[in-house]
């Protein structure tokens, strides 16, 4: 995640994908492909990987925020609305949450 933060997208991207290799059901591993993949510009492949991220751990918050962000990013914008709106239902701040993810990893 350092790499990510650093703005080393290549760097991060192979050392999830090392880490995947040796555990394909590592979530922060997995998140951490998605975020970097979106950074990248592959929002297909961090939905796919936020989804397989989502099967292991459905509450996990940030890759719940995530997959909305890719969904927005390609236009899916009622799928990411959805998916806001259920997080909103348990009581918790997206606008919050989505900031926060914005200092860590950029522009959202």
């Amino acid at each position: 995640m350092a790499a990510l933060r650093e703005g080393a997208t290549g760097e991060a991207l192979a050392s999830f994908r090392d880490s995947l290799a040796l555990d394909p059901e590592w979530v922060p591993a997995r998140y951490g492909l998605a975020a970097a993949l979106r950074l990248e510009g592959d929002v297909e492949g961090a939905e796919r990987h936020a989804r397989r991220a989502l099967a292991a751990r459905p509450n996990h918050l940030a890759t719940r925020l995530l997959l909305a962000l890719s969904l927005r990013d390609q236009g899916r914008h009622d799928e990411a609305g959805t998916l806001l709106a259920s997080i909103v239902e348990e009581g918790r701040d997206p606008e919050a949450l989505l900031l926060r993810l914005e200092d860590e990893w950029g522009d959202t």
